[in-house]
């Protein structure tokens, strides 16, 4: 699994070299890395990943493929806790997929002060891994839910 992890990175440290293009800013939202993130006892105990290996979503939802289900129930808590984090950043997010999804994502991105500030980002093109499909149901219900409470306990929504 780290051989997998670490050629994914590599190849696109190289692809992201040859284009010399910068990383859009929704992407780097889904690759930011949060230091002060709870500890993951399970994780830390049982596999050779460390907790500052898992601080973001793109690393969270590679591992997702373990067939350990106490190590998907962490990573799961841990999808959640940066969904959270990102929300109280002022940076809500939301993962969207699809034929044109990049196109749409931009689309969407262009105007970031109506519908609650949420940030869109295209996380595949086309077909979606099990992991990525589970990464984007867990961070749009997160968001959902705290948009939902942030509407219900705003002075405005009485």
């Amino acid at each position: 699994m780290k051989k997998l992890i670490i050629l994914f990175f590599f190849t696109f440290s190289v692809s992201a070299q040859e284009t010399e293009t910068e990383i859009p800013f929704p992407l780097t939202l889904y690759n930011k890395c949060f230091d002060d993130l709870k500890p993951m006892k399970y994780i830390s105990e049982n596999s050779s990943w460390k907790d500052s290996d898992l601080c973001n979503l793109t690393m969270c939802s590679l591992l997702l493929a373990v067939k350990d289900p106490e190590a998907v129930a962490e990573l799961k808590n841990r999808i959640i806790e940066i969904t959270r984090k990102l929300f109280e950043n002022g940076t809500p997010i939301k993962l969207i997929s699809g034929l044109d999804s990049f196109e749409y994502a931009e689309k969407l991105n262009e105007n970031l002060k109506d519908d609650n500030g949420i940030i869109y980002i295209s996380i595949a093109a086309c077909t979606l891994s099990e992991q990525e499909s589970l990464t984007k149901e867990i961070v749009n219900a997160e968001t959902n839910r705290l948009v939902k409470l942030k509407i219900a306990t705003s002075p405005n929504s009485h």
